[in-house]
């Protein structure tokens, strides 16, 4: 998350057009697919990282803050650059 917030303000301090598509695509990779009801994210604690579409598992979920947060912080820099809030 905190990767692809500085991708977002990158993007935003250069215009680069192909940087935004990339960021609009993993944007909606991840809320899509990737996120639990309740918000959380980050599900893998081996690597701290994402697997397949949907892979959601309710017992050995790994939702920890920090990952929130930085969600958080990436919606804020996308936002920047893309205020039709999704």
């Amino acid at each position: 998350m905190y990767l692809y917030t500085a991708m977002a303000r990158q993007a935003r301090e250069t215009r680069d057009a192909t940087l935004i598509a990339a960021l609009q695509e993993l944007w909606s990779s991840v809320v899509e697919h990737r996120l639990y009801v309740t918000e959380g994210l980050g599900f893998r604690a081996g690597g701290e990282r994402f697997s397949i579409d949907y892979d959601l598992p309710p017992d050995t979920a790994y939702t920890e803050t920090c990952a929130s947060i930085g969600l958080l912080f990436w919606a804020r820099a996308m936002l920047a650059f893309d205020p039709q809030a999704k």
